[in-house]
């Protein structure tokens, strides 16, 4: 119903407004220059307006009450009708407003043909007068197909939906090291699988989770493994979701449709989960409460306050129905929220994914090897010490460059030559193969690289070394690379002179061989 009175509304506003000051009572005709000279001469013509129409051509337009039907033009019947209506017989008049346009004759001197007759002229330009009303009927009209249309052309909020019966591949089992997050999950998705076993009780599932972490360590891999665990709907949200358009009030409201589409799931299904990634874009500290008056607020700044206090107004289940609803955001800057959005009764729990260690290394590993055909000298476990430092993300890289490199060689199943030809591309770079090296600059570094290989090698608290090349890669013309022998959580003074040492010793053996 809405769809057909709002082009109808449309339509009636843009025939009111091609005319918007049109008189029904006016009769509109053309007159010869001539006829019009007989009027001014005969008295009839108290004013008129003249307008410049183009290049030395005039027009004049005259407006006039009262006339006598006989000066009319023949074709005229509305006087004569108008005449027997009103019974102004005897005088020969009516009261009927006529406009005659009359084109004037080139190089003719309008001024000075009607002054003697006291003929008040008001002159305008109608080619800028009829731009300028254009341009304001035009303008018009945009605002008005502008109001109606604004839910076409405003940016849609569009979630990734994942059904209940879609297969998404992911579960716990694909989320590998992440073993203290999964305990804070592991609850809700027993919950939304048997709620009628904590309603018996009394209790609540926790209405938020926030997922923090570096990045590329699995927090959107988790969020969907809850989903395909827990088998509800799964709304999918990015934060710049909420604020790619510069109109106020249109982040709010996707909030609000975000929760809506998430109720009607939840009405569905039971139950519904909503996921927000880079939930800091949007839940991002108040900046009434960051600023504490020092600065006046933008309509910006503003409008993102209004986000955030509506995002507090549906996690507090103002909203009716919104028990069944679990919310999970992810940020990889959890110091960046607004504290409102974190405190218990909102997002209650906090699952932190660190950095995975060497063992739930060993783990991803295997879930993405297992993919692929290996040859036998390809071990998860020695893997998982040289890709020291790695995240979830760099080790999925690692294992389909890896591929990659396999195919180009024709070769069908991957070697531990193909990882370890990533894993210098990864860290280091592509091999400069086309750049060509002077033999005095090829010494220098090959000496430069042997003080960092004898001293990292010789030092008693030096991480093992574990590759020395003077091949360039990317930024370098040579690397020693060192590799603990397990994971450190913490650096000693020992250890830090130890990084020095083995810093300095390039310089040192330039200076040594080739002098300062």
């Amino acid at each position: 119903m809405k769809q057909n009175i709002l082009p109808s509304l449309l339509l009636t506003t843009l025939l009111s407004a091609c005319n918007p000051f049109g008189d029904k009572s006016t009769e509109h005709y053309e007159m010869g220059y001539s006829d019009f000279m007989s009027h001014v001469e005969n008295g009839n013509v108290e004013d008129i307006e003249l307008k410049a129409t183009g290049y030395n051509r005039q027009s004049i337009t005259w407006m006039t009450d009262t006339l006598h039907c006989d000066d009319l033009p023949v074709d005229t019947k509305s006087c004569e009708s108008q005449e027997t209506e009103n019974g102004a017989s005897n005088d020969n008049e009516t009261e009927i407003s006529y406009e005659y346009s009359i084109s004037v004759p080139v190089n003719e001197n309008v001024y000075d043909r009607v002054d003697p007759y006291n003929v008040e002229i008001k002159a305008s330009n109608e080619e800028q007068s009829q731009l300028f009303d254009n341009a304001l009927l035009t303008l018009f009209l945009l605002t008005i197909v502008g109001f109606v249309t604004r839910d076409r052309w405003m940016p849609a909020l569009k979630a990734r939906f994942n059904n209940s019966t879609d297969k998404t591949n992911v579960t716990f089992d694909d989320v590998a090291g992440v073993d203290e997050a999964l305990e804070e999950v592991e609850d809700i998705v027993d919950f939304l699988k048997n709620p009628k076993k904590y309603r018996e009780r009394g209790l609540k599932v926790p209405k938020g989770v926030l997922l923090t972490g570096p990045p590329g360590n699995g927090k959107t891999l988790l969020a969907k493994a809850i989903a395909t665990e827990s088998g509800v709907p799964f709304l999918a949200y990015s934060g710049s979701d909420f604020n790619d358009s510069k109109w106020m009030g249109v982040g709010t409201g996707k909030i609000k449709a975000m929760f809506a589409a998430a109720r009607i799931q939840a009405k569905k299904h039971g139950a519904c989960i909503i996921f927000v990634d880079e939930f800091d874009s949007v839940g991002r500290t108040r900046a009434a409460m960051a600023s504490q008056g020092s600065g006046p607020q933008t309509s910006g700044m503003l409008d993102k306050d209004n986000q955030v206090n509506q995002l507090l107004v549906e996690l507090d289940g103002f909203k009716s129905g919104n028990d069944n609803i679990v919310f999970i955001a992810a940020t990889n800057a959890p110091q960046a929220l607004d504290p409102a959005l974190t405190r218990p009764g909102r997002i209650d729990r906090n699952a932190h994914i660190a950095q995975p260690d060497i063992k739930a290394r060993e783990k991803i590993l295997k879930i993405y090897l297992a993919k692929h055909d290996c040859e036998p000298d390809v071990n998860p476990e020695t893997l998982s010490r040289v890709t020291y430092n790695m995240s979830g993300a760099q080790l999925a890289n690692l294992v389909n460059e890896a591929g990659m490199k396999c195919i180009k060689d024709g070769r069908k199943k991957i070697s531990s030559d193909d990882i370890e030809w990533a894993k210098d591309k990864m860290l280091l770079g592509a091999e400069f193969k086309s750049r060509q090296f002077s033999d005095e600059e090829r010494a220098v570094t090959t000496w430069h690289e042997a003080g960092h290989l004898y001293v990292g090698h010789r030092h008693p608290h030096s991480h093992p070394v574990y590759k020395a090349t003077n091949v360039p890669r990317g930024k370098t013309l040579g690397v020693v690379h060192r590799i603990p022998d397990g994971d450190i959580s913490m650096q000693t003074m020992a250890h830090l002179k130890a990084d020095l040492a083995v810093g300095m010793a390039g310089r040192v053996a330039e200076e040594l061989i080739f002098g300062k």
